[in-house]
């Protein structure tokens, strides 16, 4: 007897708290974020204010919130309604300096193909590309000289903000001439250099590979 009384005591506290979240829950919540007065803030990938937002949380839902500012990085930070955690009124997103903008310049050659119409023979060409090449990345992945097509493996170098990956793609356009791409790429942190779907086109580069176009077309 005693035994069965606890069991249908539990039971009755844990429909009582079930009851108590599922009230709560059907509230929304509110939560006035902010952080430096410059940086964009997202809610879900989406932009929502500059400086501050207030963020409303429907019942049952999650929310991803980050703010961006050039050359400072912050973690995503999610909040959940679901009626069992209580949400804080106001939120505080640090900006802290982003590693990888420091290491990077912008440009407007990333990740596009450069056309490059050379003085010298096809062979010399090859040759000459095969070089340059191994000066910036050690690793070829593809080399294809009779139909002028090259690719190096990713190089990729880790940040606080995410992981940044390069390559370099060579082929031929015809009439004597090919294209130089400087593939520059960027994904959250924790990502694999192998997680193709996690990377993104990015206008920056890493600064020991902005010299690169530069030389093609000088040196062809």
């Amino acid at each position: 007897m005693k035994y069965n009384f606890q069991l249908i005591l539990n039971l009755f506290i844990a429909l009582s708290l079930l009851n108590i979240s599922s009230v709560n829950a059907q509230k929304t919540a509110k939560i006035n974020v902010y952080s430096d007065p410059e940086a964009q803030i997202f809610v879900n990938g989406f932009p929502a204010g500059y400086g501050d937002a207030v963020i409303k949380i429907a019942p049952s839902t999650c929310l991803k919130i980050d703010a961006k500012l050039n050359g400072k990085y912050a973690k995503t930070v999610e909040f959940c309604n679901y009626g069992i955690v209580k949400l804080p009124k106001s939120y505080s997103i640090e900006l802290k300096p982003d590693d990888a903008f420091a290491a990077t310049i912008a440009t407007n050659l990333a990740n596009v193909d450069i056309t490059i119409r050379p003085k010298k023979s096809q062979a010399e060409v090859w040759k000459q590309i095969n070089s340059l090449v191994l000066q910036y990345i050690d690793a070829i992945e593809i080399s294809d000289k009779e139909n002028m097509y090259l690719r190096t493996a990713w190089v990729s170098q880790s940040f606080n903000s995410g992981i940044i990956r390069t390559r370099i793609i060579i082929k031929t356009q015809g009439d004597q001439q090919f294209a130089v791409k400087l593939v520059s790429e960027k994904a959250e942190p924790g990502s694999r250099v192998t997680d193709d779907e996690k990377f993104i086109p990015l206008d920056r580069v890493l600064s020991k590979y902005a010299k690169i176009i530069d030389e093609f077309q000088s040196r062809l």
